[in-house]
């Protein structure tokens, strides 16, 4: 039986990334509607950084896939989150787009901005609840992709929690 190849970050992988990323800033960041959205308020900060992890999570079906089809190692819990994250992003895309050729930023960003960061942030503690971040994750034998989905989430949770705490507590509470 052939061994699994090793999992690392590659040059192609980079790129995939680096693409990623210019596809969530380009597509993700709400437009400027004349003085509504100042650049260096609040919200356009957090639109910002949810567009930068988006275009993060972009490339992920390709890479795991890639993954797959080289036999590399088994897909776990961090790579299963990446791919439901680009996946989300990816099927996003085409209602996103023709939502700015319209002008406007639409109801599917919308959804995408709050979505993501409260699954990042559920899926977060239900790893943590159940044993699955430890410090084998940092380990040089965990695969890459693991890695990745972990970070994702890491980074994405935060804004889940802002925005449980600020909009739907808030809410609740007044």
């Amino acid at each position: 039986m052939d061994q699994p190849q090793r999992d690392t970050l590659t040059i192609g992988r980079l790129l995939l990334l680096t693409a990623g990323v210019a596809i969530g800033l380009g597509v993700f960041v709400p437009q400027e509607h004349s003085e509504q959205i100042s650049p260096l308020s609040g919200p356009y900060l957090l639109s910002l950084y949810n567009a930068l992890l988006i275009g993060s999570a972009l490339p992920a079906p390709f890479i795991v896939l890639g993954q797959r089809l080289r036999k590399g190692p088994a897909i776990g819990p961090g790579g299963l989150f990446a791919v439901t994250m680009g996946l989300g992003s990816l099927l996003m895309l085409p209602p996103v787009l023709v939502a700015r050729l319209q002008g406007e930023d639409g109801s599917a960003m919308i959804c995408l901005y709050y979505a993501l960061p409260l699954v990042s942030f559920w899926y977060l503690a239900s790893a943590l609840i159940t044993g699955a971040v430890s410090r084998q994750l940092l380990s040089r034998a965990t695969p890459w992709t693991e890695k990745y989905g972990f970070l994702l989430a890491a980074l994405w949770a935060p804004l889940g929690i802002w925005w449980l705490i600020t909009v739907f507590y808030a809410e609740a509470f007044q």
